[in-house]
């Protein structure tokens, strides 16, 4: 997974509909560093495209929300996207994280809304 996490994070030539990593931790030498998941070491691993990325611009109603049935390892994945206006949800960006509280809900919106602004404004 680092490896991954090392590898397909955005760059300004990407391909629209390759997924990519953001919001990642390194260390001074610039090696991922993913956190453990204990309860004082939260780990989030974020990701998302540029095509999805675009989706902020929809008009709707937008959701964040987690589910365990994702994933077989009991890690919450939560998920953001909107609703257009006939219901049809449109996903924008994936975290998989060791818990489910408000700071890791707070940290995955913030870091999309940052990547989204850093990239697209």
């Amino acid at each position: 997974m680092i490896e991954k996490m090392t590898n397909q994070q955005y760059y300004d030539k990407i391909d629209e509909s390759e997924a990519f990593f953001f919001n990642i931790k390194k260390t001074k030498t610039g090696k991922v560093l993913l956190q453990n998941g204990s309860p004082t070491e939260h780990a989030h691993i974020m990701l998302t495209s540029v095509a999805l990325l675009r989706r902020c611009e929809m008009k709707g109603v937008f959701h964040i929300d987690g589910t365990y049935k994702l994933v077989r390892n009991g890690f919450p994945v939560i998920v953001f996207g909107v609703s257009d206006i006939i219901g049809t949800f449109h996903p924008i960006a994936f975290c998989i994280t060791s818990n489910e509280q408000e700071p890791d809900f707070t940290k995955f919106y913030e870091a999309l809304i940052s990547k989204y602004m850093n990239n697209f404004e």
